[in-house]
């Protein structure tokens, strides 16, 4: 048992698997509680549990190192329950049968991510091959005073923005339609900023990541350096995970 009152909850995984290599936030032991079916992947701490770089990395950390031992529900940071037993009376008991399904869905798959992020000087040159107007009016503003080209400028700004919006869309719909058929779910986010095509999680079977892996290569390859793919993974599933709101 935990000599603390105090247990940081860093996700939900199976019972028996290894305890996660390393240490957890604070540089404390980590250890799991178990009950039944379930184990909450814990460390002992002292509230309040300050979002600091180091404390967000090692949240990740540990969640990382628990992926490679099995399925893992990640908790948002910041998790902190009174002790063992509340973990059990408050977590695992009461919602043992929604994180044991959950923790089913995800045995042998992972997540990986995928950013698309265009070359502003690329996507500019594609914007105005695609609209002679935007080509026209760049011509007539070159030189120009602001305030003699006002309207032309304001044209020319929504010219431009819709077409950089016309373009993401068919490039997402293009890199999700080529994904889709090799994973099991997709979560796409709001780009960023205008020049993030496409910002999409997808979970993908383990047994699938090599055939993955080849299609986002060649996605690159038709990008032709139009688009820069940043891809990452395996991570444990924080984007197909739903915990109960009062978790």
């Amino acid at each position: 048992m935990s000599t603390s009152n105090e247990s940081y909850v860093y996700g939900v995984s199976l019972p028996g698997a290894p305890v996660p290599k390393g240490k957890g936030i604070g540089g404390r032991k980590l250890r799991l509680v178990e009950a039944d079916e379930l184990a909450a992947i814990v460390s002992d701490t002292v509230p309040p549990v300050r979002a600091g770089k180091e404390e967000l990395t090692t949240h990740a950390r540990v969640l990382q190192r628990a992926l490679e031992n099995g399925p893992v529900l990640p908790m948002r940071f910041g998790v902190v329950m009174p002790g063992d037993e509340a973990i059990r009376e408050e977590l695992l008991d009461p919602y043992r049968e929604v994180l044991a399904e959950q923790l089913g869905e995800l045995r042998g798959a992972v997540e990986l991510h995928l950013r698309a992020t265009y070359d502003e000087q690329a996507l500019m040159r594609q914007v105005v091959a695609g609209d002679r107007r935007i080509a026209a009016l760049s011509r007539e503003l070159r030189g120009q005073p602001s305030d003699a080209t006002y309207y032309a400028q304001i044209e020319l700004g929504e010219r431009i923005a819709q077409a950089v919006d016309a373009a993401s869309a068919r490039d997402r719909t293009a890199i999700l339609d080529a994904l889709e058929p090799l994973c099991l779910a997709i979560s796409v986010s709001d780009p960023a900023h205008e020049q993030v095509a496409c910002d999409a999680a997808f979970l993908v079977e383990e047994e699938r990541m090599p055939e993955f892996d080849r299609a986002v290569d060649e996605l690159g390859r038709l990008g032709d350096g139009r688009i820069r793919f940043t891809y990452t993974g395996p991570h444990p599933a924080y984007n197909f995970v739903e915990l109960p709101a009062q978790v």
